[in-house]
């Protein structure tokens, strides 16, 4: 399994907050990200979450 942890590279803290993980399985050719949140962690597919941002984006003009 990869592992990578995303950051805020705009934060002014010295060590930038992470904002979720992308996660790679060796027998799976998906990335899914992993956020935690308060009810504990949540897995989304990357694919869906850029298929909502290109809508937003495309509506959006």
């Amino acid at each position: 399994m990869q592992r990578i942890s995303i950051r805020n590279i705009n934060s002014q803290k010295k060590v930038k907050p992470r904002l979720f993980d992308l996660i790679k399985e060796e027998d799976n050719r998906e990335w899914i990200v992993e956020i935690q949140n308060k009810e504990g962690k949540e897995k989304v597919p990357l694919s869906a979450i850029l298929i909502q941002i290109t809508a937003a984006m495309q509506s959006g003009k």
